[in-house]
């Protein structure tokens, strides 16, 4: 499966690999960790100093991450248990030449922006224009391929597939404005 991001991140020294497969809006994201698939929930990107509640394949931590003097660098308590974590991003590399290379942040919904209402729908996340369509019916998409590009508050977004599939059915027009919440296409999941 394509990832979004990939991540070196070292925990109180030891190494593991990270690569963030899909997310949806801010409160879920889909996360390889060294070659086992987990879904996280939660309210993202996580605040410093703050405690917030989140969920790893259902099961729910309470956690607090807080900045160290060294970039990339981060003090992270985990129910009680504290440990250094050290991000270092690997950069996306893709086969493909028009998609785009990205050195993402920890996490940048941004980039992202789409909502599923029900696995293989993206909607809308914001009020826009589309301003370019990268997919037709019957076009096959991996997790993280890129559907559109949605104009919004002067900045271009890019909508990608949250599931891998075959395009069912483009509900948008490139130049047509979209609502938060409008449909914009459907995957069927393979």
């Amino acid at each position: 499966m394509d990832s979004l991001a990939e991540y070196i991140v070292s925990v109180s020294g030891k190494k593991r690999e990270v690569k963030l497969l899909g997310v949806s809006g801010v409160q879920k994201a889909l996360v390889e960790l060294d070659g086992e698939t987990v879904e996280v929930a939660g309210q993202m990107p996580l605040t410093s100093g703050k405690l917030t509640s989140i969920k790893v394949n259902g099961r729910s931590y309470k956690v607090k991450v807080d900045k160290n003097n060294r970039p990339r660098v981060f003090n992270v308590e985990v129910d009680g248990k504290h440990f250094v974590l050290e991000l270092q991003t690997k950069p996306k590399r893709s086969s493909n030449s028009t998609r785009k290379t990205y050195a993402h942040t920890p996490y940048v919904a941004k980039r992202h922006s789409f909502e599923v209402s029900k696995r293989g729908c993206v909607t809308s996340s914001m009020p826009g224009k589309i301003v370019l369509l990268k997919v037709k019916s019957g076009d096959r998409v991996e997790v993280g391929d890129p559907l559109c590009i949605l104009e919004a508050m002067k900045m271009e977004n890019e909508v990608v597939a949250p599931v891998r599939g075959i395009v069912e059915e483009v509900k948008i027009d490139q130049g047509s404005s979209v609502d938060k919440g409008d449909l914009l296409v459907v995957i069927t999941e393979l």
